[in-house]
């Protein structure tokens, strides 16, 4: 195995452990009365909700023995704002067809953008259980963090592969490199970067791939004029074998 071949082995085996770490989930912060002795309540656990947009949430309150129903349990539905306001405090109704609880949540909920808290409390004549969390409202209701994580990968593997061009000298590694940080770059671009700020989030996109073009246009350079030179050679060779010859 050669010098070249060792390095673009190495800069595989960083790019798939890399993708690996982002393969492990974040546990969602949420808390759930776990005692068996006290009821226990099923939601869906969504981490983020659409902004200025109502929700309706969906309850199942069991112990451990049977479901829970309005007769003999109430719930009790409590939001904060991210600056800590209590934005909500609403009973939950239960439907008798869908053996559930449930509460329509108005829009004005989710005016604010950010993390938000909940808390969810039901009792019966002799239990009590509770959930907690926090969610995030945004814009377009779906999770940032999953778009983020996918930049980073882009962005901290194109960055490893031009530390490791810049060390062992390797024009191929640095133009793979440089595609990567356009990649990353159009990727911002086009979806934003979290909750911050688009014009921020484009301005960074600009930098990002204005980097990658210049690797990609100097790698492109440099192996246009090895390929000039080779062939330089090849023609003076042949020139001096028909001198000879002569």
């Amino acid at each position: 195995m050669n010098k070249r071949s060792g390095i673009r082995n190495l800069s595989l085996f960083v790019l798939a452990f890399v993708i690996l770490l982002n393969s492990v989930s974040a546990v969602p912060p949420v808390q759930i009365a776990s005692n068996p002795t006290n009821l226990q309540i099923a939601y869906p656990q969504y981490p983020s909700v659409q902004q200025n947009r109502g929700f309706t949430l969906i309850t199942s309150v069991i112990n451990e023995t049977h479901q829970k129903t309005n007769l003999t349990t109430t719930c009790i539905l409590h939001l904060q704002n991210p600056d800590g306001g209590e934005t909500c405090h609403s009973k939950m109704s239960y439907s008798i067809a869908d053996e559930h609880f449930e509460v329509d949540v108005s829009e004005g909920n989710f005016s604010a953008a950010g993390y938000h808290a909940f808390f969810i409390i039901c009792n019966s004549s002799t239990q009590v259980g509770f959930a907690n969390g926090i969610f995030e409202a945004t814009p377009t209701g779906e999770d940032p963090n999953s778009g983020l994580k996918l930049f980073v990968i882009i962005l901290s593997t194109s960055f490893v592969l031009l530390v490791l061009s810049l060390i062992f000298k390797d024009h191929i590694l640095l133009f793979f490199s440089g595609i990567g940080f356009v990649v990353g770059g159009l990727y911002a671009m086009i979806n934003g970067l979290g909750t911050s700020n688009l014009l921020y989030s484009r301005m960074f996109a600009v930098i990002i791939i204005g980097l990658g073009l210049v690797q990609i246009i100097s790698t492109s350079v440099t192996e246009l004029k090895h390929i000039e030179g080779n062939s330089s050679k090849i023609e003076d060779g042949r020139d001096d074998e028909e001198d000879s010859e002569d």
